[in-house]
């Protein structure tokens, strides 16, 4: 009896946490500035959002449209956080012009990306720097328990679509 009761408290003690959990919004409309997460006023930048949601498994939906420059994360989570399109393949991520590196991790950790395009600029982007070659790179021995799902990931032309370091 008393490990059915543990089990039980166990279970709903895990529902409520990701009952709690927010959602949250960006869009390449949005505004890192004037923004507030909101689906009404979106943030503009994965970067901001991962670094302003509270760590208790958030999600951040992007919303329908194009990002033309680099979004990174740089925060490590204790609680996995989410980052997905709101509409499967819709949210595209390119390297602003002139680059390929459209997405970047930086110590960042314990998060998942599912349903997003990301895809460099095209030929001859990134000549300047190898750091620039990668359509997405992970980067720093900090990073771990990433999940990178349901994703279409194209356009390196002068490298790897993905370079893990």
């Amino acid at each position: 009896m008393n490990r059915w009761i543990l089990l039980c408290a166990a279970v709903l003690t895990i529902l409520s946490v990701q009952a709690w959990a927010g959602t949250y919004y960006i869009a390449p409309t949005g505004s890192d500035t004037t923004g507030d997460g909101s689906s009404g006023n979106p943030w503009q930048s994965i970067l901001y959002a991962t670094d302003t949601v509270p760590d208790d498994g958030s999600t951040i939906l992007l919303k329908d449209g194009l990002w033309q420059a680099e979004q990174r994360v740089n925060r490590a989570f204790t609680q996995r956080c989410t980052i997905k399109a709101e509409n499967a393949y819709k949210a595209r991520v390119s390297a602003a012009p002139g680059y390929n590196r459209a997405f970047t991790v930086y110590s960042g950790s314990n998060f998942k990306v599912e349903g997003i395009e990301f895809f460099g600029t095209g030929p001859g982007a990134g000549l300047g720097s190898q750091d620039d070659w990668y359509v997405m790179q992970i980067r720093w021995p900090e990073c771990h328990d990433i999940l990178i799902e349901n994703c279409i990931i194209h356009d390196s032309y002068n490298n790897d679509v993905v370079k893990i370091r």
